[in-house]
């Protein structure tokens, strides 16, 4: 069967935005802060925004391990077609601290608060961040302060990369191949965000019935958190095949299901052709 190659579309494609680390006095604490001045509501529907948009809070949350999240949306005109709910729900479900900054009522949503401005959130950050402020006689609402401790945060983290394509039409699957060189130890943990990003964001994105992991251009011998799962398909039952290289086969395996493995991303397409289909 003949795949049919895709390709996704940047963030850069459907935002206008700069993601900062705010550092807070005494400790190692920080507030990951989003700055969206533009969504590209012109060229896409509020559905793929809002998947996109989900997607970035994700990355953000992962990389950064931030208590709070501030998206400054006050520069976006049409702030009420995003969801918000959906957006944050990684955040939501983990009762982690959420401040939109507009000027526009978005609703209410659990653990989500609007402010009119960063240093308004700020300041109205919970109450299990005073102690990292205690006995600090410094005004870290101040303008001064958030600009002045605040780093600019890339998803540039990793050369791992990924190529995806699909088959199938009415029941569609794709295959999602990683390609790059997995570092050493705790050096490849950012390596594995890479891979959980790109696996997350081909199945959010294209929604598909069937899923081939192919890791046969994946330079892997050890490594730390590697995880090979999308969310939707971790059951030992989910319609997933992994196929591995040769030289990559036996460090992998123990990372997946043995019954999901295939010998080639063919067999891999057929297996599960008849696992949905039938015949």
């Amino acid at each position: 069967m003949k795949l049919k190659k895709i390709t996704l579309p940047p963030f850069s494609d459907f935002f206008e935005l700069e993601i900062v680390c705010l550092k807070l006095p005494r400790s190692t604490a920080d507030v990951a802060i989003v700055n969206v001045s533009e969504v590209r509501f012109d060229k896409y529907d509020s559905v793929i925004i809002d998947k996109m948009l989900y997607l970035l809070s994700c990355m953000v949350f992962e990389l950064m391990k931030s208590k709070v999240m501030i998206f400054d949306v006050s520069k976006v005109s049409q702030v009420n077609e995003i969801g918000f709910d959906y957006v944050f729900s990684r955040f939501i479900r983990r009762g982690r601290n959420c401040y939109i900054v507009t000027g526009k009522e978005v609703g209410n949503i659990d653990n989500v608060i609007v402010s009119d401005s960063i240093e308004a959130a700020v300041k109205d950050l919970p109450v299990s961040f005073e102690k990292y402020f205690k006995n600090i006689y410094v005004d870290c609402a101040s303008h001064d302060y958030i600009v002045n401790n605040s780093k600019s945060v890339s998803f540039d983290i990793s050369d791992i990369s990924y190529e995806a394509s699909s088959w199938g039409e009415e029941i569609r699957g794709v295959c999602i191949k990683i390609v790059g060189k997995y570092r050493h130890g705790s050096g490849g943990e950012e390596d594995a965000l890479k891979i959980k990003w790109a696996l997350r964001e081909v199945c959010i994105l294209l929604e598909p019935d069937m899923v081939v992991v192919d890791l046969t251009l994946l330079d892997y011998v050890w490594g730390d958190d590697i995880s090979l799962y999308p969310s939707g398909f971790i059951e030992p039952d989910s319609p997933i095949k992994f196929v591995f290289a040769d030289e990559n086969k036996e460090a992998l395996r123990g990372a997946v299901n043995k019954f999901q493995i295939a010998s080639s991303v063919e067999g891999a397409i057929c297996e599960l052709n008849r696992m949905i289909l039938g015949g």
